[in-house]
This record gives structure tokens, sequence and C-alpha cells, in this order.
């Protein structure tokens, strides 16, 4: 999966890492310092060598299959399966586990929406579901919280499980660090097919 990410060397990461530090102890302004703190843990992220990618942008990017879906799913990292649905506005909503949902009553995580390229040719509020990718025990770190990360990967909106996809830690806004990214190898794909049955 190809997705633009954010670079930076991380010798520049560090020097505006630096500037960013001591701009934030000069500024008390609670809003303005959740915004720094925001870019000083994108920065840190990029000083380290880990990719950074704006989901957002990445969403609205995305292209289309032949149904005019959006190609690309995020979701928690915990979920087995992933709703979706296209809302009339835009408007790409993703549920973990494919539960319905009511959006105003979500707590972090549970849907992640995303405004995706304008919708032509698609029925809109009909749902689809998805396989999540697995996490294989040799991928990523060992002690990670999986509700508090998301994953993105190229859905397959039908039975077939996915392949390639990208474990994301949330930095700030629609700021993500990519934690690891793979391919699925052909048994750990047999393993999850029957998610959806």
């Amino acid at each position: 999966m190809n997705v633009e990410t954010i670079t930076m060397s991380p010798e520049a990461a560090v020097a505006k890492l630096e500037a960013w530090r001591h701009r934030l102890k000069r500024n008390p302004d609670p809003e303005a310092r959740k915004e720094y703190e925001g870019a000083m843990a994108g920065y840190k992220a990029l000083a380290k060598g880990t990719a950074v990618i704006d989901l957002t942008k990445v969403m609205a990017a995305c292209p289309r299959d032949e149904h005019h879906r959006p190609t690309l799913a995020v979701t928690r990292a915990d979920a087995k399966t992933v709703g979706l649905q296209v809302t009339s506005d835009g408007c790409a909503i993703f549920a973990a586990n494919g539960r319905r949902w009511v959006r105003s009553n979500a707590r972090w995580g549970s849907i992640l929406e995303f405004k995706v390229a304008p919708v032509v040719g698609i029925l809109l509020l009909q749902q689809w579901r998805a396989i999540v990718p697995m996490i294989p025990l040799d991928v990523g770190p060992e002690r990670i919280d999986l509700a508090r990360h998301a994953i993105l990967w190229e859905a397959n909106w039908k039975k077939e499980p996915p392949t390639d996809p990208m474990l994301l830690r949330p930095l700030a806004g629609s700021l993500y660090a990519v934690v690891a990214a793979w391919d699925l190898t052909p048994l750990e794909r047999a393993v999850i097919s029957g998610r959806l049955r």
C-alpha cells in the first residue's frame, strides 16, 4: 500500500522539536499548548525516523473500487471486522466490528470518519463490511494497547482477506505515526478468512 507520508530528516525534526519545546515553555494558553504538544508529538516521531501520515489527507485522496467505495479502510486495531457507510455529504464512516452505531454516542475509536473524494454512483447509507487484518506476533511492539491504535489497509468489501496493512498510533488531530507495516502471509490470510461468515 502506498500512502503519502510527511517527511523530514531526523536532524531537522530534532531542531524543530527543540524550538517547539522552548516555545511551549513560554506560552501558558491551554488551547495553544494542546496544538504545540500535538506538533511536538509529530516532530518527536520524525526525529526517531518514524513515518508520519495525515490520515485525513490519505483518506480524502484514496481511490475507489468498481462500486465507487473507498479502497482504503481504517478502524481500531483491535477490531475483527469493519463496517463502512458513506453519507450524503461524502463522509466515509468506519465502525469497528461492523456494528450499527449512533455517531453522537461513540467513544474514541469506535467509529472513525473521514471525508473521501466526492461520491458518485454509490448508494448512500448502504453499509458494507470488510475483514480487518490480523497483527502477527512478529510485527510491531510486544506490549501495545491495540484499542488505542488504528489500522489502515486496502479493504476488500467482500469476504476476501486483506494483504498489506499499517498499524497507526494517533499523535494529534489527523496526524498518525506508522508503528508497523507488513504483508499478511497466505497462512495468516487463511486464518482470518472466516471472520465475515
